[in-house]
Parts: structure tokens; C-alpha cells; sequence
């Protein structure tokens, strides 16, 4: 089903929007996010990056090291935090640790996850959304630091990505290049002889909406139009296969020929972040229309941001932010990250501020929210 069967299926008025928005964040102190709230957070994520920071290797915590795309580039992207000479060390050791055990000089694109604490022994997969993240990653990395080997690695990584995960034919991305030890373990001229691993043809809608995304800032950032051709068309497939009457599917089988399963949280927020992002390109008014549509349908159906994921409501509330600072945006968005974000913020503050249970893995899921919870006190990133 297409978007504008959708669009025709949800018919949710003002009324029920308000309603859904309402009982989105309804729960025993809950509060609403502030400047003040926000930058004892901000001080607790530099505390907790101090203190969990590998000197030796670089990177968080010990085996097995994973990169967090979404922690670094939050990281970039305080001046605070990578002004700090210390810091700003360690960030760069993270960086060059990974490219050096991460990144693929072959055949460009990153590995999931290293077993050992000095990132050998790759997991050999190559995930659609962590690339797009560290191709993000590393372009943020090159303008910070003023590394030509940082634009070598995001370059390298986005042609990756064009080459083995991007559909130019009918758009849209699949999902990962699976892992092959056997084939990375080949010296470099036997590789390119060789067969090379198989890609995983389905097409997930959050790491599709994620990618779309990501294609569109990287294209604007960098002036590159074929960035931003394969984002739009990726946009059109989504429109036509990941999205039904129902909201969105979870995944679009390619052997099937449609899409599957209920997407969650994140793969609403992320579609409607990729049809947001669209609209703030090409002033079209129908990509505006489907994301609300995708945000109206995710709030009717609820959202438990007292249990449910921490990265999953801060995705949705920064999707609900940017719809509503679009001009004559609804109230009722604002209003809803609100009340999602003050439920979130006692967790929040358990992470980064008391530290309890603040994993790597946990940490990095939390960086959507903290990035709303800056949006709506109006401050930076």
C-alpha cells in the first residue's frame, strides 16, 4: 500500500491527536524537560565519557568493542566536550582505533564489532545503519578536527554503501553485507578475485528511514546531488512499499515483493524523520503530509515511555520536535515530546547523571532523547 493510502486510512482529527499526545506521557513525576535539566545531563554524558574511556585503545568500556555511531557523532557535536584537550584525544584514539580495526581498505564500509578490547577480531558483517552513522561519524570528525583521512573514510564508506546496499534501480536500501571471515582473512589481491560476501536483499524500514536520512544531510553537507538523487528515490520506494494503511511495515521482503510485520517506534520515527528531512528540502507538501500521518498513527497507538525503549522515544520525540517547528506546526507534537521527554528524563538522569546501569550500549541509546531534550529547551546540540 502507498502513502496516500495511508493518508486516507488514518482520517485522525485534532481531537484524537491531543488525546494520544496526552496519554503519551501521563505518569507519576513526570517532568517537563529544561535548560538547567538539560546541562547537568550534558555535564554527566562528559563524566561518564571520562570514566569509561579506554586510554590505551580508545573507544568505551572493554571486550567486545562496538564503534556507537550515535554516541561519537554526540560527542562531535559538543563543543565542551571535544574542545577538552583530554577528550579531544581520546576521540580522536576512538576514531583511528576504529578505522584501524573496523573499516574494510578493500572494499571500503565498516564491520559491526570487534571481539578483542584492541579491536581485532571483527565481526565481519557490515550493518546498513552503522555505516551510514560512521560515514556521519567521520565527516563530522574531518570538519572537527581537520583530518583528511576522517573525508577519506566517510568518502569510502558512502561508496560503499552505493555500491553493495543501495538499490539504484528501484531505491530504497538492504539491510547488511553478512559476515565472511574466510573471505576478509584473503590477502587484498586474492579478494577482489574472489567471490564476495552475500548481501541481505530486504530492506528495513527504520534503517532505510535512518539511511534516507542520513544520505540527505551527508548530500546537503557536502554538495554531492548523487547523494541526494539516491536519497530521494529511496524516499519514493518508501513511500510506495514501506508504508500502508496501517502505518509502516517492519521490513520489505524483496523475494516477497512487499512489505511485512508491524515496524515499531523507531521505524516511525525514522520514516517520518527521512519524509521531514524531504520536505525541509524540496518544500513538498505531500512529504509533510505522510510524516504526520506516520507520527499521528504512532501516537494513537501509543507509546510507553515510562518502560518501553529510551532510544525508541527519544527517535519519536525528536521526529514530533521537528514536525512541529515546521511553519504552522501542530502544538499538540510539541506537547507530546514534551510529556514523552518528562517521563524519559528520570531515566535519563539515572544513566547519565547517577550512572546506574550506563553501558556503552545504553548510553548510546539514550542520545536521541538527550539530542529532543536539547531541541525543545531550545538550546544546541
Amino acid at each position: 500500500m502507498s502513502g496516500p493510502v495511508l493518508l486516507r486510512g488514518l482520517a485522525l482529527g485534532a481531537a484524537l491527536l491531543a488525546a494520544a499526545s496526552a496519554s503519551a506521557g501521563d505518569a507519576p513525576g513526570g517532568r517537563r524537560p529544561g535548560a538547567d535539566e538539560r546541562a547537568a545531563l550534558a555535564t554527566g554524558l562528559g563524566r561518564w565519557a571520562d570514566a569509561h574511556a579506554d586510554r590505551v585503545h580508545g573507544g568505551f568500556g572493554t571486550a567486545p568493542k562496538r564503534p556507537h555511531a550515535r554516541l561519537l557523532l554526540a560527542l562531535l557535536e559538543r563543543p565542551e566536550l571535544r574542545g577538552d584537550a583530554g577528550r579531544r584525544a581520546h576521540l580522536a584514539r576512538t576514531l583511528d582505533a576504529i578505522l584501524a580495526g573496523l573499516y574494510d581498505p578493500v572494499d571500503g564500509g565498516f564491520f559491526r564489532a570487534a571481539a578483542a578490547r584492541d579491536w581485532r577480531a571483527p565481526d565481519t558483517e557490515k550493518p546498513l545503519a552503522l555505516n551510514v552513522g560512521l560515514a556521519r561519524v567521520y565527516l563530522r570528525a574531518a570538519q572537527a578536527f581537520g583530518e583528511p583521512r576522517y573525508a577519506k573514510a566517510a568518502d569510502g564508506t558512502v561508496a560503499w554503501l552505493l555500491r553493495w546496499l543501495y538499490d539504484p534501480l528501484e531505491g530504497g536500501f538492504h539491510g547488511a553485507q553478512g559476515a565472511a571471515p574466510a573471505y576478509y582473512r584473503l590477502p587484498a589481491a586474492e579478494r577482489r578475485a574472489a567471490r564476495k560476501p552475500a548481501v541481505s536483499l530486504d530492506k528495513p524500514t527504520a534503517a532505510n528511514g535512518e539511511a534516507i536520512t542520513g544520505f540527505f544531510e551527508l548530500g546537503r553537507a557536502t554538495g554531492r546531488q548523487d547523494l541526494l538523487r539516491a536519497a530521494r528515490l529511496s524516499l519514493e520506494f518508501a513511500q510506495r512499499h514501506l508504508v500502508g494503511a496501517a502505518g509502516v511495515f517492519e521490513v520489505y521482503r524483496v523475494v516477497a515483493i512487499r512489505g511485512e510485520g508491524r515496524g515499531g517506534l523507531d521505524a516511525s520515527a525514522w520514516a517520518a524523520r527521512a519524509f521531514l528531512e524531504a520536505h525541509a528540502i524540496y518544500k513538498k507538501q505531500s512529504y509533510r503530509d505522510l510524516a504526520e500521518a506516520i507520527l499521528d498513527r504512532a501516537l494513537a497507538e501509543g507509546v510507553d515511555s515510562a518502560t518501553g525503549a529510551l532510544e525508541d522515544t527519544g527517535l519519536l520525540a525528536e521526529a514530533l520536535l521537528i514536525a512541529a517547528g515546521l511553519p504552522d506546526g501542530r502544538r499538540a507534537y510539541r506537547d507530546a515530546a514534551a510529556r514523552l521527554l518528562g517521563v524519559a528524563g528520570g531515566r535519563l538522569r539515572a544513566l547519565l547523571v547517577d550512572g546506574r546501569g550506563a553501558t556503552p550500549a545504553a548510553v548510546e541509546g539514550a542520545m536521541p532523547a538527550l539530542a529532543a531534550w536539547g531541541r525543545l529547551s531550545g538550546t544546541a546540540r
